[in-house]
Order: C-alpha cells, then structure tokens, then sequence
C-alpha cells in the first residue's frame, strides 16, 4: 500500500521536501469517512505524527484498528509497536505479539522481524532461540535487513542455531550491501574472532571496522578505540583513539555503550 500522507513540495532554496498536512487532510479525511482504507492508514500518520498539527493519538489508534480487522498487515505490524513500545498506550506485550502474529501470517517482514526480537528476549512469549532464529530467518528471505544482521549475530554466537561463521558472514554482507551498517560491524568482529586462532584476520577486521564507524556505527568506534588505546593487533595511537571515542560519545547510543561492555565483559575486548 502506498501512503501518500503528504503532499511533496520542493523548497526551491534547499531543495528539501516540505509536507502540507492541511492539504493532506483536505485529501484524505472525505475519503476516510467514506470508509477508504487507504485514507484511513494515510491519517493514522496524520494523527500519529508530533509535527503535523492534528496530532491525534486516540484517533489514530481507532483508524488502525478498524484497518488491522480489514487485514491490513501494515496496521497490524503498527499496532504491534505502539503496544510493544508502550508510548501512547499502557505498554502490553501479549498484545503486541497478537498483532505481530496477524502481520506476520501476511509475511510482513518487519513484522516477523519484531516476533524474532520477541522470542529472543521472552517478551509477551515464552523464550526461545530456536523460534526467535526461525522468524528472523523468514524476515531475512524477504529482504528485511535488520533481520539478517540479526541472524548473522545468532550464527556468531551459537545461539537458536548452530555456530557458523560463514553463514553469519554471508548475512552480514547482505545486510551490509543493503545499507543496513552495522552489517559491516558483524563482518569486522567476525574476523576478529577468527583473528585470534589466525593473525592474518586481523588486518580485515580493522578494515571493516572502520568502514562503520565511518558510517558512525558507535559500536565499531569504541571497539577501534579500544584497539588504538591497546597497540595489541594495531599500531597505538592515542590521538586516533581519542577522536574515536568522542565521536562515539557525541552520538551518545546507549544500546551501542551496551553492547560494548557486554563485548567487554567476555573478553573481547580484553583481547584487542
């Protein structure tokens, strides 16, 4: 389905796009009265959106319901995330699962996406590793790629599936040529792993290490300045390690800062 919630506008200074939610609202409240499904899900964003002046949660919450019951995947995935994410409604995972399983039923891969992140932490579901790799999986076979970098991460870690490198490498790459970066994060602790059976490795690693924190992945900016910090498997250079740590800093991803120490804590780091 197309949302055409706005209408695009080239601002002839910037050349940025500009929304006209009053016009939009001219264009698709008629029709969503009318009983258009397609007006309906273009005012949920309307109605959902902080900027767009006709902020109405409530409202919005009605439109995607009626919209999931007419089995419209979108709406269901929608509804998973508002009660999964628990901002505008009282957070309730159970729920959220539901309308995770209706998307799902309908292959919408984000949707599948989500359910593997509910299985892998037991949220709303029993947990499980084997049905958490399972969805990932599927959402992975339809492009989805935060799913596969997911995936790879599992194959990593022996965790739902069993340990394969090659196989995590393979799904980090996809990811990767997607655009999804931290794809290039999994490729370069990857070959760190496999650095320290084999030095040769290392000299990958760093490379793509680099390559996300390029592209501001935090998580290969700390690792790299830890790297630099060290001198184990590269020259030390305090300076390069300071740059990289304030850029890390700047961006202040506290699931990045997360990971890190868990990566910490089981030695990696240690290791580099």
């Amino acid at each position: 389905m197309n949302f055409r919630f706005y209408q695009r506008r080239m601002n002839e200074k910037s050349q940025e796009p500009t929304y006209d939610y009053v016009r939009a609202m001219e264009l698709y409240l008629p029709a969503a009265q009318r009983g258009d499904t397609e007006a309906m899900m273009n005012l949920t964003i309307l109605y959902g959106s902080k900027n767009s002046g006709f902020t109405d949660y409530e409202e919005c919450l009605r439109l995607l319901n009626i919209c999931a019951d007419r089995e419209v995947s979108e709406a269901q995935y929608r509804l998973c995330c508002i009660y999964g994410d628990g901002e505008i409604v009282e957070r309730d995972y159970e729920t959220a699962v539901q309308w995770g399983e209706r998307a799902a039923e309908q292959n919408h891969p984000r949707a599948m996406r989500w359910l593997g992140w509910a299985y892998f932490y037991g949220l709303g579901v029993e947990q499980s590793y084997e049905k958490s790799a399972a969805q990932l999986r599927a959402a992975a076979e339809l492009g989805e790629r935060s799913a596969m970098s997911a995936l790879g991460w599992m194959y990593l870690s022996a965790q739902g599936v069993d340990k394969d490198d090659d196989e995590a490498l393979k799904l980090f790459d996809a990811a990767a040529r997607l655009g999804y970066n931290d794809g290039y994060l999994g490729i370069g602790v990857t070959y760190l792993f496999r650095g320290h059976d084999d030095a040769k490795f290392y000299g990958q690693a760093v490379d793509m290490l680099h390559l996300a924190a390029e592209k501001d992945v935090v998580e290969a900016q700390l690792l790299l300045a830890a790297m630099y910090a060290s001198g184990k498997i590269v020259q030390r250079n305090y300076e390069l390690a300071a740059r990289l740590r304030a850029r890390a800093d700047e961006l202040n991803d506290a699931q990045a800062v997360r990971w890190y120490e868990a990566m910490r804590q089981g030695g990696l780091v240690d290791r580099i």
